[in-house]
């Protein structure tokens, strides 16, 4: 008798665990419908809306994960690897950031800052510290913005000097940014400290979308041309000091952990700490950059999402597409719904 439980429990259990790998070996479905009133319709996969009007998605299936892209701009399924557009696409390149200084009198140290750009810049080598530094010197740069109009005493960040450079024409050009900051110690003053703030490129697409290029992308390298001075002030500087930037307030050195925010900066120091000279140079810029698309996760395996809402406002057609995913340990299994989305008035 006891045998005979034995085996049962064994069939028993031998069924569980069966089902159990039946379960984590399945592949996922979903299905997807939508909420049908007086400003929504569908028919087959082709759903009507008046602009404006929620539309509620409906899901069937048993999905762990769902991510959803609109098809508007920005959020395209097929752009999601897309890091460039072509020049036509862009209405207007803009080059924005502000500037206010800090510490030191930048009226006694007058010109000290200078910005420039060209699309003739042959880049640096990153290798040969005496080449790189004399071509920088040597090439006949353009002046971003006129030395007269850069900061002067803005000695608060709500006085910085706001600046919008039109790049436009370099749309189909490879554009370097080069920013230079040269003083020479006169024993008596402190030297200006120059911070940057809200730099960034801004694209603006004929299909209205915006997208920004940050200084942390423009792959900046710093030029010290101090460097074989070996001045007291940048004693701490041990390493790649031809070309390397600093996390610290090192007068004369380039500041550049938070780029990534629009923020660098590089300080002058106090008097008697020696002449300063750098400069920040980028790789050549592509103007027409963009951020990949961008899809939005509706449901994950912790959640119960039988609908999600979502509202297209301007008329058009759009494809929006929903990845759904199951995954564990034995399994893999993804499938792609497509829904055609007339936005009507």
């Amino acid at each position: 008798m006891k045998k005979i439980k034995y085996y049962i429990f064994f069939l028993l259990g031998a069924a569980m665990i069966t089902s159990c790998d039946n379960e984590l070996t399945e592949d996922v479905n979903m299905g997807i419908g939508v909420e049908q009133n007086e400003g929504v319709s569908m028919q087959g996969d082709v759903v009507t809306v008046k602009a404006g009007t929620p539309v509620e998605f409906k899901f069937a299936g048993d999905p762990d994960n769902i991510l959803f892209y609109s098809g508007e701009p920005g959020s395209v399924y097929e752009h999601r690897e897309r890091t460039e557009v072509s020049s036509d696409q862009i209405v207007r390149a803009t080059l924005h950031f502000k500037i206010w200084t800090q510490y030191g009198i930048a009226a006694t140290y007058k010109n000290g800052l200078e910005i420039f750009i060209s699309d003739k810049f042959p880049g640096l080598s990153k290798q040969n510290f005496k080449e790189d530094s004399v071509l920088v010197e040597k090439f006949a740069w353009d002046e971003a913005v006129p030395k007269a109009n850069l900061p002067q005493g803005q000695k608060k960040i709500d006085q910085a000097l706001s600046y919008d450079i039109d790049i436009t024409d370099y749309r189909d050009k490879e554009m370097t940014l080069a920013l230079h900051y040269q003083a020479t110690d006169d024993k008596k003053n402190s030297m200006p400290r120059y911070n940057f703030i809200e730099m960034y490129i801004e694209n603006e697409r004929s299909d209205g979308f915006v997208s920004r290029y940050w200084p942390s992308q423009f792959g900046f390298t710093a030029v010290n041309m101090m460097c074989n001075h070996y001045l007291n002030s940048q004693k701490k500087m041990v390493n790649n000091r031809e070309y390397g930037t600093i996390t610290d307030g090192t007068p004369g050195l380039w500041n550049l952990t938070n780029a990534k925010n629009g923020c660098f900066f590089i300080a002058g120091g106090g008097k008697n700490t020696g002449n300063k000279n750098g400069w920040l140079v980028s790789d050549g810029l592509v103007t027409t950059h963009c951020e990949p698309d961008q899809g939005v996760i509706i449901k994950n395996i912790t959640q119960d999402v039988p609908t999600y809402t979502y509202t297209y406002n301007k008329v058009g057609e759009y494809k929006a597409t929903f990845i759904a995913t199951k995954v564990n340990y034995k399994n893999d299994s993804r499938i792609m719904k497509e829904l055609t989305i007339k936005v009507v008035e």
